[in-house]
């Protein structure tokens, strides 16, 4: 923490540009990013949209807001890859677009289903990712 925050917890008074370029410097060594690698890295916003769906639909299932069983998604799942594939064939990008947030929000739930968490996951995944772009490009 301290490593990550220096501007919080040693030096004050840096810019906001310099705060998070050292911010972004920090991570890049401690992941072990190649030069190769690093565009992975270009700033970009970190967002947790998987896991406001999952509290949204958490908090939908608390209050009784899902249809009974609206929890159990696996066969709305296969439905929306059928009319993904549709849109795919018919070059429809608004359908295309709709269709896979459609399926993110119903894998969401179903990983919620299975007491999973879909940031969690994908967390997971872009490791993973990030990982096999440093044996190759390092």
């Amino acid at each position: 923490m301290v490593r990550r925050h220096p501007h919080v917890f040693g030096r004050r008074g840096q810019q906001r540009e310099e705060v998070a370029a050292n911010w972004e410097k920090i991570k890049k060594e401690e992941l072990g990013l190649s030069e190769g690698a690093r565009w992975l890295w270009k700033r970009f916003r970190r967002t947790c949209r998987l896991l406001r769906a999952h509290r949204l639909i958490e908090r939908a299932a608390k209050h009784r807001l899902l249809a009974p069983g609206d929890e159990e998604r696996w066969s709305d799942i296969q439905n929306t890859w059928g009319t993904l594939n549709e849109a795919v064939k018919e070059g429809n990008r608004e359908r295309i677009a709709a269709t896979i947030g459609e399926a993110l929000f119903g894998l969401v739930a179903l990983a919620r289903k299975w007491g999973l968490n879909g940031e969690d996951l994908l967390r997971e995944r872009n490791r993973h990712f990030i990982e096999g772009t440093k044996q190759g490009h390092g």
